[in-house]
């Protein structure tokens, strides 16, 4: 409906290698699911955009995720 309030969740499923896989949910306000979606990315090399892993800052802001199981 159009004034519902919706809340979309967003997860990484996984740690990222080269791409990086987002789902979402959309969810409204009665806490029913609407829908459900994903996005994968690749990540590139800025100078030739050949398929390349992620910055290792990436990596290390994800770990502990994906360690602790959340």
């Amino acid at each position: 409906k159009y004034d519902e309030l919706l809340t979309i969740r967003t997860m990484i499923p996984e740690m990222p290698g080269i791409r990086i896989r987002f789902e979402y949910e959309v969810v409204n306000e009665k806490g029913e699911t609407i829908t459900k979606g994903w996005t994968t990315l690749t990540f590139l090399k800025k100078d030739s955009h050949r398929p390349c892993r992620p910055p290792q800052y990436l990596l290390d802001l994800l770990q502990h995720i994906f360690r602790e199981g959340h």
